[in-house]
């Protein structure tokens, strides 16, 4: 594994992280709580290996 590639996993994760909290704050401001739910770590999943495959191809590599 090159740095090139550890660097894609770290923007990846930092954007999956960056979600992850922007969808907590909005489960927060509309439920009130927040409450661990199966159907949101299969949504969450999804988004991430949609979105590491997408920055992948983005990126050319």
């Amino acid at each position: 594994m090159n740095k090139k590639a550890i660097q894609q996993y770290f923007v990846v994760l930092g954007i999956g992280m960056l979600v992850c909290g922007i969808w907590q704050g909005l489960e927060w401001i509309i439920d009130g709580q927040i409450v661990h739910r199966y159907v949101d770590d299969i949504i969450g999943l999804t988004l991430m290996a949609s979105l590491y495959f997408n920055f992948k191809s983005w990126t050319g590599k």
